[in-house]
């Protein structure tokens, strides 16, 4: 049964949205130069159907240790900036991942969808479902002090921004927007001269309205 299959089966013939109800996840592949860590919003470890592990990030506190922001739409050419994170670590784990942040640097991280029926448990039998993939950018660490109504606790966070295919599309390879940077692009295919940059640097901090 493939995904899309699975999902008319659960739906049935209910027709009014208020009626569906279907048990659908993300799972978050982090594909880091020394192997890939994989997670899922639940309790437990997660065997997909494909042999591939995902380890639950909700305690049982039913606290989500996790963060990552909903999927977005770029099909109008924007590159979104998404942010995973990690707001609940140790100060051990805090040190380990400061450790390791170039493993992370330009490093995909790859969201799919997963159903999960009833009585299937950690094993669903479903493949999963490709929804997006983003390139992390660099990681950011930050620590602080709370207070919990009876004394100060220091907090460990990790977060990395995301980029999705959009970033930097307009730019041409090893190049810059910039007159020169054109010049030297236009000479490589044989055009003496190319003056079509000139006015970029006038243009900074300017506001130019269409008539």
């Amino acid at each position: 049964m493939n995904f899309l299959e699975a999902l008319d089966q659960y739906r049935g013939d209910d027709e009014d949205s208020a009626d569906i109800s279907c048990p659908l996840v993300p799972v978050y592949e982090y594909d880091l130069t020394s192997g890939p860590i994989r997670m899922w919003p639940g309790f437990g470890r997660l065997h997909t159907i494909d042999g591939r592990k995902w380890l639950g990030t909700v305690d049982s506190s039913g606290v989500d240790h996790h963060q990552a922001p909903g999927p977005r739409d770029g099909r109008d050419g924007t590159s979104a900036k998404m942010t995973f994170g990690l707001p609940y670590i140790d100060r051990e784990t805090y040190n380990q991942i400061r450790l390791v942040k170039e493993e992370s640097r330009d490093r995909p991280v790859r969201v799919y969808l997963c159903v999960l029926l009833p009585n299937e448990g950690l094993r669903p039998q479903t493949p999963l479902r490709f929804q997006a993939e983003y390139t992390l950018i660099s990681p950011l660490f930050d620590s602080g002090l709370t207070w919990d109504e009876v004394r100060f606790i220091r907090r460990y966070s990790v977060s990395i921004i995301g980029r999705d295919g959009n970033q930097s599309r307009a730019l041409a390879d090893l190049g810059t927007y910039t007159s020169t940077g054109q010049r030297d692009r236009a000479a490589e295919f044989g055009i003496a001269v190319d003056r079509g940059c000139d006015f970029v640097a006038a243009l900074e901090n300017v506001t130019v309205k269409p008539q």
